[in-house]
Parts: structure tokens; sequence; C-alpha cells
């Protein structure tokens, strides 16, 4: 057995004959560390004091830079601590990291070891930026933070934002009692940013008796308040507390939302009751005009819009503003869209700069929002602002479910888009090498041979698949339609004779109708 295993081992009778053999007490094994490191990494005292007294160097460095006493304060091992710093070993003596021993005191706790180091000199600030103390405050050892303020640690603003980030409210309190202000800054934001941001409300209670009312509203680099980090997070209890204290419930940032947006946009209900109960405006709108109610819809939050309505919004704005209605049809939310239609307000068919609902869910192929925005009487023959009918916008995304929706509801299969170009919804198709939407309309008896305004037909833009779809309807027609001839012919032969059939003849209306019938033109 060698000298590091029976430190590892806490054999210190086997480690006494080894020193008495002249074992090498300075010998580094794996990462560069002695027998003494192993010894107080592994908390044996017995064995760390016979190293010690048998002339074992004490501030030795492992290849992180890391000494006996970092060891020996990790582990929290204050007897193994006491004794090296007997034996001379460097109380600032730092690592790789930049970490004293004091740091690796303060990260598990141990306050005693702390103690034992500041007893001997140690620098309270450490070496480093991040001291001691912002250590402590991050992991919530409040024992270990006063220790430190007693000794003259200064009280600053990072360990507060620590404290508070993770929520450690014992901390907390004990830096505000040594006169942290509250309302400072750390990369912008403030303290009660930093709570409401992790949803600490026992922390955010105990910061809002030590602030002024104008540092409720404070607001970040994002003109973000408490509030609207509050409900973004979402902590509805963190939103009772800063509305109690009457924080400004319709503060804007810098987009112009309001914290309800926020709330509606998380889908937290019950931070947007708070918000309504104190006073949120229904319907206001950012600075690009969206409502909360729009908000709800684009994120389909069917919860928080059921409890807009409730609350009577304006579900139908005026102008030329988008509706909720078109925002949740852009977005694809059927839920939202069928909501809002059973309110007597909506109007199905509303413009917003010539866009309707319909236009806007074709456009996005949202087939769901298509078919219920047909139930509801959706008009298919308005045009939007670029000339597009509903069938040719989904048509040239490539909606197929959309356009049988479409053409079931009364769609013109053979329209064409009211645009300079006036593409048909087949050639729209055909250039989008959409294959089952030209399906659709081919089986729904599309007029092939189309050309738009620049001469161009679906034979010029088809390519690979959807170029032999189109030669193959066009094949099957034309044959259709010469043995359609040639039936109506035999049928005319076989009754040429009857004068009945003759023009000016009794039979003439009959045989005019029967060739109508059989799709051929009088």
């Amino acid at each position: 057995m060698d000298i590091f295993a029976a430190c590892l081992l806490e054999r210190a009778d086997v480690l006494a004959v080894l020193i008495e053999r002249r074992a090498d007490l300075d010998a580094t094994g794996a990462c560069g560390m002695t027998a003494l490191g192993v010894a107080c990494l592994n908390g044996s005292f017995a064995c760390a004091s016979l190293l010690v007294r048998a002339g074992a160097a004490t501030n030795v460095k492992t290849s992180g830079g890391l000494t006996a006493l970092h060891h020996a304060c990790a582990v929290g091992r204050v007897v193994c601590v006491q004794w090296l710093l007997e034996w001379g070993a460097a109380t600032d003596a730092v690592c790789a990291d930049g970490l004293c021993p004091i740091h690796y005191a303060c990260v598990r706790g141990f306050a005693d070891c702390a103690h034992a180091l500041l007893l001997r000199g140690a620098s309270v600030e450490g070496l480093v930026a991040v001291t001691p103390l912002n250590v402590a405050c991050s992991r919530g050892w409040v024992d270990c933070a006063t220790l430190l303020l007693t000794y003259g640690a200064r009280a600053d603003v990072a360990s507060l934002h620590a404290a508070a980030e993770r929520g450690h409210v014992g901390c907390v309190r004990e830096l505000l009692s040594r006169g942290v202000d509250p309302s400072s800054r750390l990369e912008g934001a403030s303290v009660l940013h930093v709570a409401c941001l992790g949803g600490h409300a026992d922390c955010l209670e105990v910061m809002l008796q030590w602030t002024d009312a104008q540092s409720i509203d404070a607001t970040d680099g994002d003109g973000h308040t408490p509030l609207h980090v509050a409900c973004m997070s979402p902590s509805p209890a963190c939103v009772g507390l800063l509305l109690h204290h009457r924080a400004n419930v319709d503060r804007t940032d810098a987009a112009g939302e309001r914290a309800l947006h926020k709330a509606c946009a998380i889908g937290c209900v019950a931070c947007a009751q708070h918000l309504l109960t104190n006073g949120a405006g229904l319907d206001n709108a950012t600075h690009r005009g969206v409502s909360p109610l729009r908000i709800a819809c684009a994120y389909e939050r069917l919860d928080c819009l059921d409890l807009l309505l409730a609350r009577q919004a304006d579900p139908q704005p005026c102008g030329r503003r988008a509706s909720p209605l078109l925002t949740a049809c852009l977005h694809g939310s059927t839920a939202c869209a069928t909501r809002l239609l059973q309110h007597p307000k909506v109007d199905v068919d509303h413009r917003s700069r010539g866009t309707t609902p319909l236009h806007a869910a074709c456009v996005r192929s949202h087939d769901g929002c298509i078919r219920t925005l047909l139930a509801a009487g959706a008009s298919t023959a308005l045009c939007d602002a670029t000339g597009h009918l509903p069938l040719t916008l989904v048509c040239r995304t490539g909606g197929t479910d959309g356009a049988e929706a479409l053409l079931d509801y009364g769609a013109d299969v053979d329209a064409t888009a009211r645009c300079p170009r006036s593409p048909s919804a087949l050639l729209l198709a055909c250039e989008g090498g959409h294959l089952g939407t030209m399906r659709v309309l081919i089986r729904r008896g599309v007029r092939l041979c189309t050309a738009d305004a620049n001469g161009l037909g679906p034979r010029d833009v088809c390519r690979g698949a959807c170029l032999l779809l189109y030669c193959s309807a066009l094949a099957r027609h034309r044959w259709r339609g010469l043995g359609q001839w040639a039936q109506f012919s035999v049928w005319l032969q076989r009754r040429a004779a009857d004068r009945v059939y003759a023009p000016g003849g009794v039979g003439f209306e009959a045989l005019r109708g029967r060739s109508v019938a059989m799709g051929m033109r009088p």
C-alpha cells in the first residue's frame, strides 16, 4: 500500500509506517494532488495531522491550482482547516478559477470553516469579481452571508440579485437590512425584475417593504416593468403583490404592450383576472393596433379569450384594423375562430386593408378555419387588396382540403384573380406544382384550356408529374368530346327522316334540349 492509498482508506497506522520509512510526502499523483490533499479531501484529520507534523508542504497546488486548504474547506472539515492554518497554509491561495478557500467554504455553507479563515486574515472580498458574499447569497447560506457581512464584506447589489434570482428570502432580508437599495440596477434590471422573473413571491414581498412607489414601475432595457415580467413568468402571486402595492396596470413597454397583453400571450388566466380586477383596459392596443383579444387569438389562448369576452371586450374593431377573427384565422386557431363566430357582433366578412378572415385562412391553407368560416356564411366571391379570390389564394399555396371546401360552398372553379395578370385557380396550382390541388380542380370540371393575360396556360408552366396529370386530363376531355359527338351524330341520322324533328317541327325543341343535355352546343 502506498502513501496515497493509506490516506484514501484513512489508514493512519499504515501511513505512520510509511512516514518512518521516509516515503516522499510531497509526491504528486493524479491531477498533481499530494497525499495531504487526498487526506483533506477525504476528511481524515488523523492522516492530515501525521503528514503535516512529518513536514509535508501545505501549499502545494494541483494542476487546477487547488491546495490542501481548498480541499478541506470543500468538505467542511473545520479541524483540518484549523490545523492547516496553524502550520502556515495560505488563506488566499487562488486556484485556476480564481477562487480562494473561503469561496469553497461558502459554496457548501460551511460557516465554521469560513470563520476559521477569517480569523486567520482571509480576505472577505476574495481576489476575483465573484466575492464570497456573492457565492453565499446565490446558494442561500444565510449564516455565511451574515458572517461575511459582520467581518466587513460589502453588501452589494450583485449579491442581492443573486439571492433574489434563486428565491433565498433570508439572504434578501439580511442584505436589505444592511442597506442595499432594492431599486439599484444590474445589467439594466432591478432586483424586483429578478424576483418576478423567477416567480419568488416571498422575496418580492420582502423587497416591496423597502421599495418606494416610483421604483415599483421602474423599467428594464426593453421597457418592461416588474408587473410585465411577473405576467410573462407567469406568477399570479407576484402580480397580486405588485397590484396591491399600486403598480401601474396600464404601463406600456417599448412595443406598446401592457401587462394584460403579456398575460394573454402566455395564457395565464389568473394574472389576467388580477389585472382586469384592478382596472386594466380591455381594448387597449399596442403601437401596431394589437388588442389583448388579438393576442389571445394569435397564441390560441382559449381561456384568456373566454375571459376577455366575458368581460365585454369588443371582438369587432372599428375601421381598417385587423379583427381578432382575422388574427385567429391567420394563425390557424380554429377553436378561437369558432368561439368568436358565436358572438353576435362579429362580422365574418370584415375587411382589414382589403383582407377578410377567409383570405387570411386561405393564404396559410388553414383548412379547419376555412371550413369554419364557410359554415358561418363567409363569401367566396370577395377579392382581397391584390385582386385574389379565396380559391386562387388557396390554390397558390396548395391547400387541397381548403380548395375542396370552397368548391363545396359554391366557389367558381373557373374564376380568375382580378389582377393585371388574371391567372386562374388551375394556372396558380400548376405554377406551384400542387398536384393534389390540381386533381381537385380537374375532378370538379375546371376549364383546362385557359391562359392568363400574358398568354401563358397550364401547359406552359407545368413541370414533371403536374404536366403529366394535365396532359392526361386534357386527352380524356377531348376523347370524351369526340365520343359525345359520334353518339349525337348516330342519334340524329336515325331520326333525319322524321319530319317532326325538322326545324319548325314540333320535335325541334326536344332535339335542342337533347343536345344541351349531352353537353353539346345547340
